[in-house]
């Protein structure tokens, strides 16, 4: 018996299996997220539904690590719109409103978004906690949407996810109040 790597894990976890007489692909946000980090190329080796789950993990790590904001500045801008189109498939009304009600706060205070998202938190009191509480709460309809959605489209969300998810934001938060030390 052979030890798996990461690599080989995430491909076996991709492999069509048969359930109920209907072929369906299991997709791991967590690997997907780490393919993701690990690959030179990364999120542009992803495909649409991997991309969209890639997306929502990066804000909700973002979310724990850094800020609501952090999402939109920086390194993670790109994905702004790939997240609104992969909350919009998956008719996740609920997290679009956060992030409409938000882009609208910005605009309101004369900022483009995103473009402007950095320097509007830094000249305003934009109550960034709050957006990030609402987003955080949004978490387990959000995911709900998501595996239906998934599920539509001939796929499955990992059933890991429900476990695995509040570790890795359990830890993502205890490494960014030990760096802000």
């Amino acid at each position: 018996m052979s030890v798996e790597t990461s690599s080989e894990l995430y491909w076996h976890r991709q492999r069509s299996v048969g359930r109920f007489g209907i072929r369906m692909r299991i997709l791991d946000p967590d690997a997907i997220y780490e393919k993701a980090l690990s690959h030179p190329n990364g999120a542009a080796e992803l495909d649409e539904l991997e991309l969209m789950l890639y997306a929502i993990k990066e804000i909700e790590n973002h979310i724990a690590m850094s800020g609501w904001t952090a999402f939109f500045v920086g390194s993670c801008a790109y994905l702004c719109d790939d997240l609104r189109r992969g909350l919009e498939r998956c008719a996740d009304t609920r997290s679009l409103v956060i992030i409409d009600n938000f882009a609208k706060r910005v605009v309101s205070d004369g900022y483009q978004f995103p473009d402007e998202v950095e320097e509007w938190s830094r000249e305003t009191d934009g109550d960034e906690r709050e957006w990030g509480r609402q987003f955080r709460d949004a978490k387990g309809e959000r995911w709900e949407r998501v595996a239906s959605h998934l599920r539509c489209v001939g796929c499955e969300l990992s059933t890991e996810t429900s476990v695995v998810a509040p570790k890795t934001e359990r830890f993502a938060s205890e490494l960014a109040a030990l760096l802000k030390k």
